[in-house]
């Protein structure tokens, strides 16, 4: 392997590994996590549709 293809997959690598962490890996803390996973308020609304 050159080092320019080396270089690339590390790169993407490392990119990838920062997007992990930064969305997964911090989603316990309350205000680092993301905001658009934000859990049901209740046990009603849990499955909208579904509610018979």
């Amino acid at each position: 392997m050159d080092a320019d293809a080396y270089l690339a997959l590390v790169t993407i690598h490392g990119t990838i590994m920062v997007f992990f962490v930064l969305t997964a890996g911090l989603s316990w803390v309350p205000f680092l996590g993301n905001p658009f996973l934000i859990p049901p308020a209740n046990r009603s609304e849990r499955y909208g549709l579904l509610d018979l």
